[in-house]
Order: C-alpha cells, then sequence, then structure tokens
C-alpha cells in the first residue's frame, strides 16, 4: 500500500511539472495556428489589391462582411472567400484563433474573431463611413497595421465591434490572448505578435494609417 501511494505521489509530482510545459507548447502552436489564419487574410487582400488597381478592399463589402464564407447563400460572402475560390467555399473556421472561441456566432453570418484596420479599409455603417485606401499609398506597408486579433464579448451579429479595429473607440478591442500578445498581419503581408498595448494614434500614426496624416 505504501509503495502504492509512492508511486501515485512520484507520478503526481510528474505530473504538475509537465503540465505547465505541455501548456506553454500548446500556447505556441494555437499561435501559429493564428499567425497562419492572417496569412490567409494577407494573400486575399494582395490577390484583390492586384485585380482593383491597388484598392484595399472594404470590410463590409456591400454589406456583407469581409469574412463571410458563403455558406448561406451564394451573395453571402466576403473578399476573403471571393479572392482564394468562393466555389470551394473556405472553411468557415478558418478564421477562428484557436485561443478564443467567442465570436462563433453561427454558419448563416460566418464564423470570425479576426478584425480589420478601417483607418485602412473602407467601412460604411449607417451614414457613417471611412474612404477608400489605396495599398500604393502606405509608405512603410512593413509597419503599417493591416488587422489581427480582436474580442467581442457581445451577440450582435451586425456589431462592427465583430469584425473592425479601430484606435478610435473602446468598443473596438485587440485582443492579446497569445502570451499577453496580439497576432498581426501588416500592409506588406507578413504576420507578427505584438506586443501589449499596441500603439495609440497620436504616437505612431503611421502603425494605423501607413502615413503621416
Amino acid at each position: 500500500m505504501i509503495e502504492l501511494l509512492i508511486v501515485i505521489a512520484i507520478i503526481a509530482i510528474l505530473a504538475a511539472m509537465l503540465l505547465p510545459a505541455l501548456n506553454k507548447a500548446r500556447g505556441r502552436a494555437q499561435a501559429a495556428n493564428c499567425l497562419n489564419n492572417l496569412k490567409t487574410v494577407g494573400l486575399a487582400i494582395a490577390f484583390y489589391t492586384d485585380a482593383y488597381e491597388s484598392y484595399l478592399p472594404s470590410t463590409t463589402n456591400s454589406y456583407n462582411k469581409w469574412y463571410l464564407s458563403g455558406k448561406a447563400t451564394d451573395t453571402n460572402i466576403g473578399f476573403v472567400s471571393l479572392m482564394l475560390g468562393s466555389k470551394a467555399r473556405l472553411n468557415p473556421r478558418l478564421l477562428l484563433c484557436p485561443s478564443y472561441r467567442s465570436l462563433i456566432v453561427n454558419e448563416a453570418d460566418g464564423y470570425n474573431n479576426y478584425g480589420l484596420n478601417i483607418q485602412l479599409f473602407y467601412h460604411k455603417a449607417g451614414s457613417w463611413q471611412t474612404a477608400w485606401n489605396k495599398l500604393s499609398r502606405i509608405r512603410r506597408p512593413a509597419e503599417t497595421f493591416c488587422g489581427g486579433d480582436i474580442q467581442y464579448e457581445g451577440t450582435n451579429p451586425e456589431a462592427s465591434a465583430r469584425y473592425v479595429i479601430s484606435h478610435e473607440s473602446n468598443a473596438y478591442f485587440a485582443r492579446y490572448s497569445h502570451s499577453q500578445r496580439m497576432n498581426g498581419l501588416f500592409a506588406d503581408s507578413h504576420v507578427s505578435s505584438c506586443a501589449y498595448p499596441v500603439p495609440a494614434l497620436n504616437t505612431n500614426k503611421i502603425f494605423w494609417y501607413g502615413y503621416d496624416k
């Protein structure tokens, strides 16, 4: 009996020692998958700008959100699926960060927990809208933020906070779920882990606009 208790105690100690390492390994794998998701978005942006005279796509695409995979109807599709093959119908979970699943809504509206920077991408909400922009206008693309992890706890499928990031409102939260860092996509198509917090507009206009506005 004593020997059994000793064995159990040793197993428990080993498990306690291994668990943090396993959690770190899982976190690194999730972060890598998340970066790959953002690379897919970057590829779609590159195809779009190449096809449309350097214009960056819209976040709403005539009132269709940019991430929609077209599962509900043929018109229910965003630019990512449009550029990468609407017939193939992107995996609807391709735009879900594996470390954060709170933004799952439903197949008809799409699955997503990434946001695009509405200082760069056209966005229309009611009578309010931002301007169309060109990739060629961005002076320092490697330093200019296109989008990344977002956090939204609401359930409204129409809320812009579900699919865009802005420096202008507390409703558009960046999410730091990768060891206190956020994964981001930049205008030159590279992806990177961003330290908390991302720069504010008044300290880094290049980050949000790509030029000194």
